[in-house]
């Protein structure tokens, strides 16, 4: 084999190299990506689940101030 065929050779075993490690890098790009929208996608859950949490817990909160002050109110009536 003459050196020119041998440099040749060399020079398309380097380009497979690098073609692989780039398809090596691609996939592992499209992971990152497809990780980083669901982690999205989590966050903005979860946000809507806050909210909603948030306010369960006011109108638990009016619900328990409610009863509290109705049951001041009854044990002022039964002491008068």
């Amino acid at each position: 084999m003459s050196s020119s065929a041998a440099l040749i050779e060399s020079d398309d075993d380097k380009l497979k190299e690098e073609l692989e490690t780039l398809r090596i890098l691609r996939a592992s790009l499209e992971s990152m990506k497809q990780l980083v929208q669901e982690v999205q996608t989590d966050v903005e859950t979860s946000a809507r689940n806050n909210d909603a949490v948030t306010g369960i817990s006011k109108r638990w909160k009016a619900v328990m101030e409610g009863a509290r002050m109705l049951g001041e109110t009854e044990e002022k009536s039964r002491k008068t």
